[in-house]
């Protein structure tokens, strides 16, 4: 027969060491967790890419697998900062990998920017980093073998139940024109649902956007992973047209000081045909208040108070393309002589065929 006190002590023995686990659990998830990743984080940043890496904090819950970041900074020693990150936070479902599907509660994004520059060589932000990535990579390093899931194209199984970015600003900067271009394009919001990897079942998204000047860019659709396929809605309202010509400008004889443009149409895209099927339908575009003026002149010889296209369609790969009405209205078109006893049309059109190196070679000869 056992001794009471025996029994007694196994039990507290037991206990203990199950205290013990749980608080060292506790204190790795809590404490070491984060502090670890920090530093990882920071010292591959700046080994790997050669960026600085900075943030406020980092909170991590290993009983309910949630997670947060705040004020978080990517920034290069030449260019100064490429991102910044005011809030994220991951709600991870531990208990579903028991189904052996990965799902995510929900991942919200807020307050990201991101300076996405091109330089004066073609060469952008992405492809200097991928080009540091891979020279600071460890010589005779091998790719991981793929897996049997991998081999076969099938996708493991996950579910994304709410994806939320609110607060994007992506500020574009291009240096390859001689007058350095940039803008700048705002997501308001954009919210994910019910993402699948599951066969024939799709998720819904919604985006609200502005690029420069407040023109607003709506998306509303749905979007299935297998098969590949995603259609809704699209409306672009106000779409400042002499930004265009203000990319340009230094190829162009003429620039737009004026113009708005507006789009709605009806999408539905199938990529998982071996030829990508597009249809546009519903598709109503116009152009309004526009005025073409020549480089150097302030009455524009070119405008128009509206034009439109409704009832279009659009279909690849048949390659069809139709329309149910063609509008214009306000065209005033103006031929303008110079002192020089030059039209301006030939003008621009003699300006047009002679490029920038075709100058230069005469300027140098």
């Amino acid at each position: 027969m056992k001794s009471p006190l025996l029994t007694l002590i196994k039990a507290h023995r037991k206990t203990s060491a199950a205290v013990i686990f749980v608080a060292l659990y506790t204190a790795a998830g809590f404490l070491l967790l984060p502090w670890v990743a920090e530093r990882q984080l920071t010292s591959i940043m700046q080994t790997r890419l050669g960026l600085q890496a900075s943030m406020e904090s980092l909170y991590f819950n290993p009983f309910s697998f949630y997670l947060e970041l705040d004020g978080f900074e990517l920034a290069d020693e030449e260019q100064g900062q490429l991102l910044a990150l005011s809030h994220v936070h991951l709600n991870f479902q531990p208990s579903r990998l028991l189904l052996l599907k990965l799902q995510i509660a929900d991942l919200t994004v807020e307050g990201l920017s991101i300076d996405a520059m091109r330089y004066s060589d073609g060469s952008t932000a992405a492809t200097v980093l991928a080009q540091r990535w891979q020279s600071t990579g460890t010589p005779g390093e091998e790719a991981p073998e793929a897996t049997e899931e991998e081999e076969s194209g099938e996708l493991p199984a996950a579910e994304i139940l709410l994806l939320a970015l609110s607060n994007i600003e992506i500020n574009l900067t291009d240096e390859v024109p001689a007058t350095p271009f940039s803008t700048t394009f705002n997501v308001n919001a954009f919210q994910l649902t019910n993402l699948s990897t599951q066969e024939n079942t799709s998720g819904n998204y919604r985006m609200t956007a502005e690029f420069e000047g407040g023109a607003p860019l709506t998306i509303d659709g749905a979007v299935s992973i297998v098969p590949l396929t995603t259609s809704g809605n699209l409306s672009l309202r106000e779409f400042p047209l002499p930004m265009l010509t203000r990319y340009a400008q230094d190829a162009l004889p003429l620039s737009l000081s004026s113009g708005e443009y507006n789009l709605s149409l009806d999408y539905e895209v199938n990529l998982a045909e071996a030829v990508p099927v597009i249809s546009l339908n519903n598709l109503t575009t116009g152009v309004d208040t526009v005025a073409v003026v020549e480089n150097g002149s302030a009455s524009p010889f070119i405008s128009i108070s509206s034009a439109g296209l409704s009832g279009g369609n659009v279909n690849l790969p048949q390659n069809t393309i139709g329309a149910s009405q063609l509008s214009i209205d306000g065209l005033n078109v103006s031929a303008l002589i110079n002192e020089s006893g030059e039209i301006n049309f030939l003008r621009m059109l003699n300006q047009f065929s002679t490029s920038p190196n075709d100058e230069t070679n005469a300027t140098a000869g």
